[in-house]
């Protein structure tokens, strides 16, 4: 009896011991940032915010910059970060394959919770419509974002490219792949004919290179795109989750007038501006993995390779998560 005694007392001081190191919180928050521009200056757009984050959570907060999109999902995957700013397409990679959360969404000044994908080309080029790049596609330099960037790639592909059949690669003379300010750059310097960027990227670029941005033109603009979210790992503690949450709904909206509005004044600076955080989920994601599916439906249309049988079956299983999809959209829509 005694021994069982002494055993139940064990399991339960195991038990109280696991539940308290599930629970404790973290000494570190490393939070990795999208590459939409470079090192450098992605590091001098966010300093204050971390700085804040750091000061008022008593987290020692360490910025982590990779090349490309998949570098943060990749670092996501295996826990050398916790959290990261990404673009709807990454964020999905992220949630998918890299046990992440969407926890909080940006607003963008005029409380604005969209973005679009501008095609731009410089103010002396002879293309005046997205028309006229199409025509003259076999003589164009094209400057695409990075493979997962939402604006820089899905969008402009699914609205320009797919809806025409055109295969990017097939169609214009050269294509390359870069980060948003260096796209810009690149057809400001006129070594791209036009680019797929964010609409955000004009404004981050302006405050070092106001010449550039005042070279080019906007020859077409995407429908509305959801505010790139703020994911964090499912397994992060409970405790550090609301901390981190709390920071950020928090920043800029709770306090005394003086404290709010030195905050927004950083938010202003922060990623080309913002207004605040806004909670969200991976429910924010719907519309990119609607278009993340019909990118792959028209793919699957095209393959060459592929017996009737397969091909069927393969759409069949898209069109299943489509369907999917759209049910999910028409139960937050009645609020279910």
């Amino acid at each position: 009896m005694r021994q069982l005694f002494c055993a139940i007392l064990l399991l339960i001081s195991s038990a109280v011991m696991l539940s308290a190191n599930e629970e404790k919180d973290l000494a570190t928050v490393r939070v990795g940032i999208i590459a939409t521009d470079s090192s450098d200056n992605l590091r001098s757009q966010w300093s204050e915010f971390l700085d804040e984050f750091a000061k008022q959570t008593g987290y020692a907060v360490e910025p982590f910059f990779a090349p490309d999109y998949a570098g943060i999902v990749e670092a996501m995957r295996f826990d050398q970060i916790e959290i990261a700013y990404l673009g709807n397409a990454a964020a999905i990679l992220a949630v998918d394959r890299a046990g992440g959360e969407v926890f909080v969404q940006r607003v963008n000044p005029g409380y604005n919770i969209g973005y679009h994908t501008l095609m731009i080309v410089h103010r002396d080029s002879d293309l005046h419509t997205l028309d006229d790049v199409i025509e003259n596609a076999g003589r164009l330099n094209a400057a695409l974002g990075d493979a997962n960037s939402t604006s820089g790639y899905l969008v402009p592909d699914f609205y320009i490219f797919q809806r025409r059949g055109i295969v990017p690669q097939q169609a214009f003379r050269n294509v390359t792949h870069s980060s948003h300010d260096a796209m810009l750059l690149a057809v400001a310097n006129k070594q791209a004919d036009f680019a797929t960027i964010s609409s955000f990227q004009p404004a981050r670029t302006m405050a070092r290179d106001p010449e550039a941005v005042s070279s080019l033109r906007t020859v077409w603009r995407s429908p509305l795109i959801p505010s790139s979210p703020m994911v964090w790992r499912t397994n992060l503690p409970e405790v550090t989750k609301n901390k981190i949450r709390g920071f950020f709904i928090g920043f800029g909206v709770v306090g005394d007038a003086d404290k709010r509005s030195r905050e927004q004044a950083i938010l202003s600076r922060t990623s080309g501006g913002m207004e605040v955080w806004r909670a969200s989920d991976n429910h924010q994601l719907i519309p990119i993995r609607q278009l993340e599916l019909a990118k792959q439906r028209t793919q699957i249309q095209q393959r060459d390779g592929l017996s009737a049988a397969d091909r069927d079956r393969q759409l069949a299983a898209i069109d299943a998560q489509i369907k999917e999809l759209d049910t999910l959209v028409s139960l937050l829509e009645k609020g279910l």
